[in-house]
Formats: structure tokens, C-alpha cells, sequence
């Protein structure tokens, strides 16, 4: 792991719970491996103190971005300063980057994962139909995702 300085970006995870996030490890372990002086922690918020938690997290002039998770991904809708289009439509949140104006920029790319991972194996949704159980951010992400390919 990178040495934590002053100069490091920090990076967040907020779920709640915490305890089943395995992120950090594999990210940490990644920019360590490429040299890029960041560290991504594990933040525990309650539902009830996330707009609170966002707003001390705002005033880190440090803080690189977020990772929302459960229960989260809804609520951050609202508590960024901005919202990509397709996060809007979707109504949920899975990361947050801070723009170099101090912004909180939200971006919801579980159904852009999804869909490329049905790509990467030789799976084109295109023309296709799909049974989708969910109705959670991430669930309303794979199906405007879906829709978008064409399903």
C-alpha cells in the first residue's frame, strides 16, 4: 500500500452496512500497483446521517470521489451538486467524482457494467428479451442499460 501523505486523493465507499464491501482491497491493491497516490477507505453512514456525513465529505478539499452502495444509491440523487442524465432518469447513484470546482458530480454505471459484461461474453443484447428481479438502483440501472441496447 501507497504511503498516505498530504498529497494523497482520498476515496470513499459508503454503505451500511460496511462490513461486506470487498472494494477497497481490490482498488487499493490497484493504484498502488500503477503508482497512483490515492487510498479508498470504508465509510459506514446510516441512512438517516448520510446527508449530514455528504456534507462533512464536501468540505474535504482532498476528497478524489465516492462509491455509493447499499442503501444509499437512491438518496445520493439528491445530495450531489449534479447528476449525469442518465442517473436522473435512473433515480440512483453508484459514483460520485469531485470536479475541479469543488462539485459533487454523481454517475450511475451498474447497468453500463452489466451490459458490458454480457458483451465481454459474447452475449449482444440486442434484439434479445430479459427477466430482470430487482427493483433497487441497481436493478432500475440494468434495465435502462438493457433498454438502451436494445432489449
Amino acid at each position: 500500500m501507497t504511503q498516505i501523505t498530504g498529497y494523497t486523493r482520498l476515496f470513499g465507499i459508503l454503505a451500511d452496512p460496511i462490513q461486506q464491501v470487498k472494494t477497497p482491497q481490490a482498488l487499493n491493491a490497484l493504484m498502488a500497483r500503477v503508482g497512483y497516490d490515492g487510498v479508498l477507505v470504508p465509510l459506514h453512514a446510516r441512512a438517516e446521517d448520510l446527508a449530514a456525513v455528504v456534507g462533512g465529505l464536501k468540505l474535504l478539499r482532498n476528497l478524489g470521489g465516492l462509491i455509493v452502495t447499499v442503501p444509499h444509491k437512491t438518496a445520493m440523487v439528491d445530495l450531489c451538486d449534479e447528476v449525469s442524465e442518465s442517473a436522473r432518469l435512473i433515480g440512483a447513484v453508484n459514483t460520485i467524482r469531485r470536479a475541479t470546482d469543488g462539485r459533487l458530480v454523481g454517475e450511475m454505471l451498474d447497468g453500463h457494467g452489466f451490459v458490458a459484461g454480457l458483451r465481454q461474453n459474447g452475449i449482444e443484447p440486442e434484439g434479445r428479451s430479459a427477466y430482470l428481479a430487482g427493483a433497487g438502483g441497481a436493478a432500475n440501472a440494468i434495465a435502462f442499460a438493457l433498454a438502451q441496447a436494445g432489449i
